[in-house]
């Protein structure tokens, strides 16, 4: 297969590749990244490639690995910086003296960010 074979190949695919993206890992940044990822992975695997199945489907296989990979980073990620946001909290907080006042607005500001918390967890 050529280039210009390949790329007619490939062309139609590139924009449903970048929507999938977009959709699974909402940045548009993000799922540009993961598309050129995904075709450079296509590209230098295309000697794996098996007539087996057809050509959508095994780009669609790796798509999804390569997606599914991002979205686990990033998931972990947002834990690594919420631990550290704890600790940081734990460290700056433990320690301080409050009047009444400070302590009711510590205590609303503790459940708005439980309740964001929560949101956030149920909305991935």
């Amino acid at each position: 297969m050529n280039q210009n074979q390949f790329l007619q190949t490939i062309n139609p695919f590139q924009n449903k590749l970048f929507r999938l993206a977009k959709r699974l890992l909402v940045s548009v940044e993000e799922a540009e990244d993961a598309t050129q990822e995904i075709l450079v992975l296509v590209v230098t695997h295309l000697n794996q490639f098996e007539a087996r199945a057809q050509f959508s489907t095994w780009m669609y296989t790796i798509a999804t690995r390569v997606l599914l990979r991002t979205r686990k980073r990033q998931a972990e990620s947002a834990v690594r910086g919420a631990q550290a946001f704890a600790e940081w909290l734990d460290e700056h907080l433990e320690d301080a003296a409050y009047t009444p006042a400070q302590e009711a607005e510590l205590k609303l500001l503790e459940d708005e960010c439980r309740l964001s918390c929560t949101q956030g967890m149920l909305c991935v």
